[in-house]
């Protein structure tokens, strides 16, 4: 009853009409001249940021529909990224936007159109540095943003001191950090090194325990560096580093609807039954009489 109810009102809201084919949306989108030129990229794990928005680089929604883009909108934005936002990249911080692997920036040319311009010193999804300098708190963090080489050096908050005790740099050409892999839940980079190092990896840092890091299949921590991306220490030698997103909520609360679906299956079960049993009663008593 209440399903037929529901259904009634809603297709007077939203009939077969408001319905429309995947092509009639895909069409709403049409890539500019900048767009097919970065989509050319044979590897797509950059990110894009687009100027020529008229409601501004970090209000627009349309560049993440071809991209992933370092601006884009949301309503609730971390507030890390909010703070980023306003002190570096809404100034320009070309330190941060090469930390954020922002590969393409597009902007208009003379006559008013998006192009493209490649940004060289991007420096990718993941890389060693060479030092790293420990600050007091958060707002230093931030503030040594605006000085400082992100491809050799890492800003550190010093309540990470303890992960880095005893560990000292080694730089060697050959080292590599790549990535191989990537889902919005779980990506895989292949590291080759002659010594120990300290790899930052261009994605957002959470201050939680929903993102996992693993080296060969064993858990290892990881930290907060340049205020908002991800650090970890990596042993010498050919490795398969993960990042892994295993919200523990998620999982307790998948387990807690199975156990509960399961127990209206049996209460439903138990009552058919018990009804059953009911009528059975019945007529033996209406028989007997």
């Amino acid at each position: 009853l209440v399903l037929v109810d529901l259904w009634s009102v809603d297709k007077r809201y939203l009939d077969a009409s408001d319905f429309k084919d995947d092509k009639q949306v895909d069409n709403m989108f049409r890539p500019t001249q900048a767009d097919r030129q970065i989509l050319q990229d044979t590897d797509p794990h950059y990110r894009v940021f687009n100027t020529t928005s008229p409601s501004g680089p970090f209000n627009d929604a349309l560049t993440s529909y071809f991209h992933k883009a370092v601006g884009g909108y949301h309503a609730a934005k971390m507030m890390r990224y909010q703070d980023l936002i306003e002190r570096h990249l809404s100034t320009g911080n070309m330190n941060v936007f090469n930390m954020l692997n922002t590969k393409y920036f597009i902007n208009k040319d003379q006559q008013g159109n998006p192009i493209a311009n490649v940004n060289t010193n991007a420096l990718g999804n993941a890389w060693f540095v060479k030092e790293h300098r420990l600050v007091e708190n958060a707002d230093e963090e931030m503030n040594a943003l605006s000085n400082f080489n992100p491809s050799e050096t890492a800003i550190i908050d010093k309540r990470f001191s303890d992960y880095l005790a005893g560990y000292s740099h080694s730089g060697n050409p050959s080292n590599s950090i790549k990535l191989t892999s990537y889902d919005s839940d779980h990506m895989v980079y292949q590291s080759n090194a002659s010594t120990d190092q300290l790899a930052v990896f261009s994605e957002i840092y959470y201050n939680g325990k929903d993102w996992k890091a693993y080296i060969d299949g064993e858990y290892v921590p990881h930290i907060r560096v340049n205020y908002v991306l991800r650090g970890l220490k990596i042993p010498a030698g050919e490795h398969t580093v993960e990042f892994r997103f295993l919200p523990q909520s998620f999982y307790t609360g998948r387990t807690v609807s199975a156990i509960s679906f399961y127990l209206l299956i049996l209460l439903v079960i138990g009552s058919i039954g018990l009804e059953l049993k009911k009528r059975m009663l019945t007529e033996e008593k209406v028989q007997s009489s």
